[in-house]
């Protein structure tokens, strides 16, 4: 069973707001008429997040990094997402995708995990649009036992937490990988099984100050 890692989930708290404010910058992302276009608009892109990031706009740092994210220059990702991952918990997630999938840089799925149980176990509320997507991906290091001791048991615990009971707004990935898992089990080993956890939003302190992302 191949698996890739959840996509970063959209930001209900800030980043809508910031597209209908800043449309601008969000022309490089719509459909791609031709090479040209496109690297002009990405270009335009690049030169209005420079200037936000002048002006002092912090939201402007991760959004230069998503854009390289997403061009696939990922070792200017990494560098950005490195750089700011003290103030920005998706720089964090993306950090623990890059690194546990081996993306502008040398795979270690241990520093991968790491990143993603920040997330998870983050009592921020900035972190909730998260969450869902992190413990799908520590899910997926259990079951392929990188990063972390191989647990189909601790797997399946942390898919069925990213996948709360068919929530639309959680991890749509483990709903599918899910009924995959299963169907590998033999008849004797499948029963109901519900998670022992939760996401909570007053979870316990992570050990980082919550900053508005």
């Amino acid at each position: 069973m191949k698996l890739s890692s959840e996509k970063l989930p959209k930001n209900p708290f800030s980043l809508s707001q910031y597209a209908a404010k800043q449309q601008k910058f969000f022309q490089w992302k719509k459909e791609k008429p031709d090479y040209y276009l496109h690297a002009n608009l990405v270009d335009t892109a690049l030169q209005f997040l420079k200037e936000r990031i002048r002006r002092g706009d912090a939201m402007a740092y991760f959004l230069r990094g998503q854009l390289y994210f997403e061009e696939g220059w990922y070792e200017e990702a990494l560098a950005q997402f490195e750089e700011i991952q003290e103030k920005d918990h998706q720089a964090i997630y993306q950090l623990g995708v890059m690194y546990y999938d081996g993306l502008g840089t040398i795979a270690n799925a241990e520093k991968g995990v790491n990143y993603m149980r920040k997330i998870l176990d983050s009592s921020c509320p900035q972190t909730m649009h998260l969450k869902f997507a992190a413990a799908y991906n520590l899910g997926r290091a259990y079951f392929e036992g990188k990063g972390v001791k191989r647990s189909d048991e601790e797997a399946e615990r942390l898919w069925l937490l990213a996948a709360d009971n068919g929530n639309p707004k959680a991890s749509v990935k483990a709903q599918s990988i899910l009924g995959l898992f299963y169907s590998m089990k033999e008849p004797k080993e499948l029963e109901k099984t519900r998670p022992s956890d939760h996401i909570n939003k007053k979870a316990g302190p992570s050990g980082m100050a919550c900053h508005e992302a």
